[in-house]
């Protein structure tokens, strides 16, 4: 039995405190642990806190002796078709046992419980599978990845020496002579008799796109808002996907600075790295209007994308161009784009990204407009330890605009709960940001030193 955590709360502060994607709280070790179990592995794989109640404010039960937990884990885990792969951890929070089921993704297949059902976690749901997705996603799992497809037309003569060397040895830690490349990517799964297969080229080629044509990044700008068809200029991004993803970047950069940048790089790689690559000869397109910004993704969405869950769609459809990404450096992991992408929105009070499935392709639409002028958004960045999120930086700008702020004058310009409201102005007074002026109901909050109103950045 291991100490990881003194307490509850530090558990919490490791593993998070609300269901999620990739977490879920149980009372005990159940027969619906199966469930989770099979929805998380057939997903990105996820963590099973048992011992702390589901229900908000989490407290800890604790759980049986550390042998009939594993024991249980093990029966449950291996009563599943196949066998859900699961490393148990039982370790003593204060005075009580908390298990940690760590789930992985099943790197090909599906898995289905004891009676045969297939689901996929969405959200913090297990969603059953039925019907038309059910023979969808079937297919697709049982079939090899269009990533993993030899290009029978390239031999590892076409790949870029120093940049396999250079990934090589991040993943291992040590330097690759030349000699040990070819069999090191045979070993994993990136080289079948000296041909590469289409994941290592587009990563890690010379020229990629002169044997998949067209699967990179074209970027269009419009003379006027949606709907405008006039273009002024088309510029299209070939070569390695990482280099094309960097060079769009550049460009949206200095042609749309009022679009935050790493809120674009983020789209530009969620479109890449979830796109249909059995849809060739189609790139991943942007279309920059005067009021908006799309990033069109090639390939209707998978099954394991639910939209309509929270946080959106937490999935990765090509796992192999996704762990060589994440080997680079380039991406932190499974569902962190799009949050990545709304954080950064947020930081200068424009609304998240928009996702919708049309004409073929899942398109992410991010409006132009922000809640904040260029100069107050420079004011914003000028404060010192403002938390994160959308609603603590319009509090703000709501206490500079009109002398205060309350409860609800935060809830309307927010759409949040009056609670969620409440407890971003308590943490902004926590924080020495804002302050309870007067004694007047309902509370109003102002900034706690008058120099924070004024207190500006020269604009460059």
């Amino acid at each position: 039995m291991e100490d990881a955590w003194q307490d509850l709360a530090g558990l919490l502060a490791d593993v998070g405190d609300h269901d999620g994607q990739h977490l879920e709280f149980q009372r005990a070790v159940g027969e619906h642990l199966p469930e989770t179990l099979v929805a998380m592995t057939n997903a990105s794989g996820g963590r099973v806190v048992v011992g702390v109640t589901e229900s908000l404010p989490r407290r800890l039960v604790g759980s049986r002796s550390e042998q009939d937990v594993r024991e249980r884990v093990a029966a449950l885990a291996g009563a599943t078709h196949p066998p859900v792969p699961v490393r148990t951890e039982v370790h003593r929070v204060g005075r009580a046992r908390v298990t940690v089921v760590t789930v992985a993704a099943l790197p090909t297949g599906f898995a289905q419980t004891a009676d045969g059902r297939v689901l996929l976690r969405s959200g913090r749901a297990n969603r059953v599978l039925y019907g038309t997705d059910l023979v969808t996603f079937v297919t697709e799992a049982a079939g090899q990845p269009v990533e993993d497809t030899v290009v029978t037309s390239a031999t590892t003569a076409d790949l870029d020496l120093p940049t396999v060397q250079g990934w090589l040895h991040r993943r291992t830690g040590s330097p690759v002579e030349a000699s040990r490349v070819g069999p090191l990517l045979a070993e994993l799964g990136l080289v079948v008799s000296r041909r590469p297969t289409l994941a290592c080229l587009l990563v890690l080629g010379q020229q990629p796109q002169r044997f998949a044509r067209r699967l990179g990044i074209v970027v269009t700008r419009y003379a006027g808002p949606l709907g405008t068809a006039e273009v002024r200029e088309t510029r299209e991004f070939p070569g390695r996907l990482p280099d094309a993803v960097a060079a769009a970047t550049r460009l949206l950069a200095e042609v749309a600075p009022e679009h935050p940048t790493a809120a674009v790089r983020e789209l530009l790689l969620n479109a890449v790295l979830h796109r249909d690559y059995a849809r060739a000869g189609e790139p991943v397109t942007v279309r920059l209007h005067t009021d908006a910004l799309e990033v069109s993704s090639p390939g209707t969405l998978p099954v394991a994308v639910d939209l309509a869950a929270p946080g959106g769609a937490l999935h990765e459809r090509n796992r192999r161009l996704a762990g060589l990404f994440r080997d680079l450096g380039l991406t932190a992991g499974a569902g962190t784009g799009l949050a990545t992408a709304r954080a950064a929105l947020a930081d200068v009070l424009m609304q998240p990204p928009v996702l919708e499935q049309r004409d073929g392709a899942v398109v992410a639409r991010v409006a132009a407009a922000s809640a904040a002028s260029v100069e107050e958004r420079a004011w914003l960045a000028a404060l010192p330890d403002v938390p994160d999120g959308m609603a603590a930086r319009l509090a703000l700008l709501l206490a500079r605009r009109d002398g205060d702020v309350t409860n609800e004058s935060l809830r309307t310009a927010t759409d949040t709960s009056t609670t969620e409201s409440r407890r971003v102005l308590r943490l902004l007074v926590a924080g020495g940001l804002l302050r309870v002026a007067g004694d007047r109901r309902p509370t109003r909050y102002a900034l706690s030193d008058v120099r924070l109103r004024e207190q500006v950045p020269p604009l460059p």
